[in-house]
């Protein structure tokens, strides 16, 4: 992987963990469904609760080309709605509206651009844990897509079905087994009447999610798309990525202030080389 092509994946795991909605592609459906709203619930609560009103992201990268990034986050607090506005290099621009419940969950988005709007609905538990959500995508030259997902789990809480349902009439059935700390660790898809392939997730000894693995054919082994380390908040401090096919990895380190918001993020090379480097700046309401 060129340096230009690393550049652009940092921005692209930027946008995914600042403003992610939706649906992502591939598998791993614990976490794109989960754990990152779990993450986009947490980061909405801090900003809530420190009373921010504005997010501006001022990114750095090694090739100059690759600078002119803008990321920006406006939070409504009465309406309690974050609008983030996004635009990187050789794409177009794009809006996401945020809706939260007042305990602060995510129960709706609207993320629009140029290209396509896509509406998605999250709906909970009693316990506060997805039962289903609902995506529909409008393109502007192509039929509308909506996709479903229904989730259900055990009496201690943890996911033992999903069940994704595309366009009314493509269904994938996805089931999980537990570790003997009874955390979600392997996630199995089958679509078609074809399994698709395993998912594995790891975790530490306070049931953080550690690592997302799958198994790799040409190294033929199991080895991990995504690593994590925490600090004694159960903030991510490292993300460590791996792109699909690829034998090169992204490490970012996230810094945070006293009050939990987040004011750095740094991206490294596997040659530990800094790739870019992001600055969050706030401003805050009365």
């Amino acid at each position: 992987m060129n340096m230009r092509n690393t550049i652009t994946l940092s921005f692209t795991i930027i946008l995914l963990f600042f403003c992610c909605s939706g649906f992502m592609a591939n598998a791993q459906y614990l976490y794109k469904d989960i754990i990152v709203t779990g993450q986009i619930n947490a980061n909405y609560r801090v900003l809530r609760d420190n009373r921010v009103t504005h997010v501006t992201l001022s990114p750095s990268a090694l090739d100059p080309t690759q600078n002119n990034v803008t990321l920006q986050q406006t939070i409504y607090p009465s309406q309690q709605l974050m609008v983030t506005y996004t635009k990187v290099p050789n794409a177009p621009e794009s809006w996401l509206k945020s809706y939260f419940s007042a305990t602060g969950l995510l129960v709706k988005t609207v993320d629009s651009s140029a290209d396509v709007v896509t509406t998605s609905l999250y709906d909970y538990d009693d316990g506060n844990r997805i039962k289903t959500i609902s995506s529909n995508s409008v393109p502007v030259n192509d039929p509308a897509e909506r996709e479903t997902h229904s989730w259900n789990y055990n009496s201690n809480g943890q996911p033992v079905q999903m069940i994704k349902i595309k366009d009314g009439i493509d269904t994938t059935f996805v089931s999980f087994t537990s570790d003997e700390q009874g955390n979600a660790a392997e996630e199995t898809a089958i679509r078609k009447k074809s399994k698709l392939r395993t998912t594995y997730y790891y975790y530490d000894a306070q049931h953080q999610l550690t690592d997302v693995a799958r198994f790799n054919e040409r190294a033929n082994r199991v080895l991990p798309d995504y690593m994590f380390e925490y600090n004694d908040a159960a903030q991510v401090t490292q993300m460590i990525v791996v792109p699909e096919g690829s034998a090169d990895y992204q490490i970012w380190k996230y810094t945070y202030n006293q009050q939990g918001l987040k004011t750095k993020d740094d991206c490294y090379s596997k040659r530990k080389e800094m790739v870019a480097s992001i600055a969050y700046n706030y401003s805050f309401g009365k």
